[in-house]
């Protein structure tokens, strides 16, 4: 009787019922090759091989939508011009941090308002992060037009697929233990007021 392997099809049960942040929180790489290993199994038949293909994907979607109160991922982050910095040197600072690119034209309007944010809150003890997945030559000529005075982590696709960003701008507030407090699409820049009321909900959540 030839053996059945039931190693796949376990693994997929305990994925679907469990909560599974941990087993979610895996990149797309490796979900793609997880997969590839069900494709392989001999002992699912094809209609599970697809309704647990179908819940898989459901499951890493929804685990990979921004999150408040959740901790960030800990990753090795390339600084523009600046020696490398790890998530683990933010604990004990608040950050705020702004993710972006440069054809972002959302991200260019609002970069004033970061620039003058930055300026009234005026604490060493919170850290103005902008993060990009571009590489080094496109950001640093992107500098050399327009004025930013965050520090800039280039590169960083992987941490930015990980925690969760699909559209830009966002700007997150992180306390000091790297958890996520305040999630914030583009600045409303249609009054005055509107500008204000985005400082006053980051200031709130700064001072947490």
């Amino acid at each position: 009787m030839k053996k059945r392997h039931f190693i796949i099809p376990v693994l997929i049960l305990g994925l679907i019922l469990s909560n599974g942040n941990s087993v979610f929180s895996q990149t797309k790489e490796e979900l793609s090759a997880l997969l590839k290993a069900m494709d392989k199994d001999s002992s699912m038949n094809q209609e599970l091989l697809n309704q647990s293909k179908i819940l898989l994907m459901k499951r890493f979607e929804e685990n990979q939508k921004l999150k408040l109160d959740v901790k960030i991922p800990k990753y090795q982050l390339s600084i523009l011009n600046k020696d490398p910095l790890s998530i683990q040197d933010l604990v004990g600072k608040k950050v705020l941090m702004n993710f972006w690119f440069t054809n972002c034209q959302p991200c260019i309007d609002e970069l004033p308002i970061l620039n003058e944010f930055k300026a009234e809150i005026n604490d060493e003890n919170v850290e103005f992060i902008a993060v990009t997945f571009e590489k080094r030559e496109p950001v640093t000529r992107f500098l050399e037009r327009y004025t930013s005075n965050f520090t800039h982590v280039i590169e960083a696709k992987l941490f930015i697929e990980e925690i969760g960003v699909k559209y830009y701008p966002i700007t997150m507030v992180i306390d000091e233990s790297g958890t996520i407090k305040l999630i914030e699409k583009k600045i409303d820049m249609s009054s005055q007021k509107t500008i204000e009321a985005w400082k006053e909900r980051v200031k709130a959540a700064l001072a947490q």
